[in-house]
């Protein structure tokens, strides 16, 4: 029996690049998020070679503390949220244009803080 042309594949797994980064942390993470990072207009291929990268790691520990992860598993920003219970919610906004996002970030007491961060291109 010959196979449905319209269910073929259409590309090759060469077609397309991987890649991985294996973070290790020293404590659990309780919440992980992506954060979409916008590229400003005035980013300029000369200045820096390589481009900034497309989205973060936003990781939330039950202890309070926030990180931001690159795609490379390099860590970016370490801060501690203020919350003196544990952290069970975690979201983020898109970046704004002037890169500025916000992450909001809840504990089990019904405590929400809303952090704002500056990323820099």
């Amino acid at each position: 029996s010959m196979a449905d042309p319209r269910l073929m594949p259409v590309a090759a797994a060469e077609d397309f690049l991987t890649s991985k980064a294996r973070i290790r942390f020293e404590k659990p993470a309780a919440l992980i998020r992506f954060l979409p990072v916008r590229v400003s207009l005035t980013f300029s291929a000369k200045e820096a070679p390589l481009a900034p990268p497309p989205c973060l790691l936003v990781v939330a520990h039950p202890d309070g503390d926030v990180q931001f992860i690159a795609p490379s598993g390099e860590l970016l920003l370490l801060y501690s949220t203020g919350h003196h219970r544990p952290i069970t919610t975690l979201a983020v906004s898109p970046s704004w244009a002037q890169g500025d996002t916000l992450v909001a970030t809840g504990d089990t007491s019904g405590a929400v803080r809303i952090h704002r961060v500056f990323v820099k291109q």
